[in-house]
């Protein structure tokens, strides 16, 4: 008898482990509790990889595709960078007199605070255990539109114990829900088109970076909720950001079918 391969395996365990560590860590903070036990998901997701599917971490970076994954984690960080910039609506003036008044330590600590933070505490464990782990995964046993779909979801239940902590108003939910979706939507269907995770590791950081250094330097005066300005920047983002994906995703041997035939 032959061992079972990855689609003989059932997908409930998986969602069922999911939702059980994504509903604790949501009940803990709606009772005031040590919701930030939800990071353990990540070492635990990596363990899964390594020892229970039996295969290398570096096969989480590894590009598939056409493009080289740094050459990805670029191009996915352009937009988000730029679109957490105009977001966080500091002017160009306002801002040069933040960092001028931080001076070189505080630019400094800001700089390392995005790296921490929206770097090595959010942005890489997250798509690792998202896009990296569970898609790649869930995507064998369901199909992709099912991957994305649950992946999508879950990324953005991952946030709910920070926007129930932080107290954040109806609009801000609305928002905040609208902004953790499409980019897990996007980042999942970046990971099935391009044979990588890198575009969306690379969104991830893009946004991340930009907007923990902002944050730092120039405080905001709250979370980003329900405005005009902020729809539209996110419908911006989202679309350019989803006509990258599918550039850069395009068969050039296709591509030069379809304008030699035309």
């Amino acid at each position: 008898m032959t061992a079972p391969t990855a689609t003989d395996r059932a997908l409930w365990p998986v969602v069922l482990v999911l939702s059980a560590v994504l509903g604790a860590a949501i009940a803990l903070a709606a009772l005031g509790g040590p919701w930030q036990v939800i990071w353990l998901a990540h070492p635990a997701a990596l363990a899964y990889w390594r020892w229970g599917l039996r295969r290398p971490v570096r096969e989480l970076l590894a590009s598939e595709g056409r493009w080289t994954g740094w050459t990805l984690v670029a191009a996915g960080a352009l937009v988000p960078a730029i679109a957490a910039l105009v977001g966080h609506g500091t002017s160009p003036e306002a801002l040069g007199r933040a960092l001028e008044q931080a001076g070189p330590a505080g630019v400094g600590r800001a700089a390392l605070l995005a790296v921490l933070v929206g770097c090595c505490m959010n942005a890489v464990p997250e798509e690792l255990t998202f896009r990296g782990v569970l898609l790649g995964d869930l995507r064998v046993r369901g199909g992709a539109v099912l991957a994305v779909t649950i992946t999508a979801a879950a990324f953005t239940a991952m946030h709910v114990p920070t926007w129930m902590s932080s107290g954040v108003s109806g609009t801000t939910w609305l928002f905040q829900v609208a902004d953790k979706l499409a980019l897990g939507l996007l980042a999942g269907w970046s990971v099935v088109r391009l044979h990588s995770i890198g575009f969306a590791l690379g969104a991830h950081l893009g946004g991340n970076l930009v907007g923990v250094f902002l944050d730092s330097v120039v405080p905001p005066q709250g979370w980003s909720g329900l405005t005009v300005p902020n729809v539209v920047v996110l419908v911006a983002q989202t679309t350019v950001t989803a006509a990258l994906v599918a550039r850069l995703g395009r068969d050039p041997v296709l591509a030069s079918v379809g304008v030699n035939g035309s």
